[in-house]
């Protein structure tokens, strides 16, 4: 996620300052404003760093090069387990603002045997209005945060507040690579609603003892809806990129059940 550290030097260490965001709906987008005000107004002692592909050149690019190691492995494992030059049929993420999917994808963008494929939240449906985060799918290109890809946005380009359960997803664009791949026709990006995500989310529990995050469940929905109509040889890697606890009173008040500590 987004963290904005001011460096304060002491006696033994250098520390940090976790600052929470009260701004807008403390959401993604309402953190990297907050990070970007912080950063141009305390240049001297303040750096900038986020966790997702979005955001000013280079972000976007260091982010990606560092999530590669997800379809890295993905190579080296299907090398070491289904024999060396077996590739993956098709590869599928969910995404916000897309990191772990273009983590998974960046490796195999030359390799055309691969279908790819990015899971946006569709929140209540991306025909509702403002009651999804799936930019690409119903939103446009505009600019947000130093960079030009598909946004959420109104008729005079003001930002939407995008909708999903999962808040790792609620983010009113998307990457701009994701943008690109999606422009050049290199991957195809689908939306999965809240209702769908939380069926598997209890599919992965009920028959894995998985507990996953509300994000890759999202991911998980449309491996469910595809794999199906597949033959039993096609390989599918799915990014399984969070675990659960954080979502299981967000999913337990969803599904009409009162956890209490």
């Amino acid at each position: 996620m987004m963290w904005n550290g001011k460096r304060r030097t002491c006696s033994a260490c250098v520390c940090s300052e976790v600052v929470p965001v009260t701004s807008g709906r403390g959401t993604l987008k309402d953190a990297m404003n907050d990070a970007l005000r912080d950063w141009v107004t305390n240049v001297r002692d303040t750096f900038y760093c986020i966790g997702t592909v979005a955001g000013p050149h280079p972000y976007p690019a260091m982010v990606r090069d560092f999530q590669s190691i997800i379809g890295k492995e993905v190579r080296w494992q299907l090398a070491e387990q289904e024999g060396e030059g077996r590739l993956p049929d098709t590869v599928i993420a969910a995404i916000g603002g897309g990191s772990n999917a273009m983590g998974l994808f960046y490796p195999f963008l030359d390799d055309p045997s691969v279908n790819i494929i990015g899971v946006e939240a569709g929140g209540k449906g991306v025909d509702a209005r403002m009651q999804h985060c799936a930019s690409l799918t119903g939103g446009r290109p505009g600019v947000l945060h130093g960079n030009r890809t598909y946004l959420l946005q109104d008729d005079d380009g003001q930002i939407l507040e995008g909708f999903s359960i999962s808040a790792g997803l609620d983010y009113p664009g998307i990457g701009p690579e994701h943008s690109w791949l999606h422009d050049m026709g290199r991957a195809q990006y689908v939306s999965i609603t809240d209702a769908e995500a939380l069926e598997a989310f209890q599919l992965s529990c009920r028959l894995e003892g998985i507990i996953p995050a509300l994000e890759p469940s999202h991911a998980l929905a449309h491996v469910m809806k595809i794999a199906p109509t597949l033959p039993r040889d096609h390989i599918i890697v799915m990014n399984m990129c969070g675990r659960g606890d954080k979502d299981i009173f967000t999913v337990a008040k969803h599904l009409g059940f009162d956890m209490k500590i």
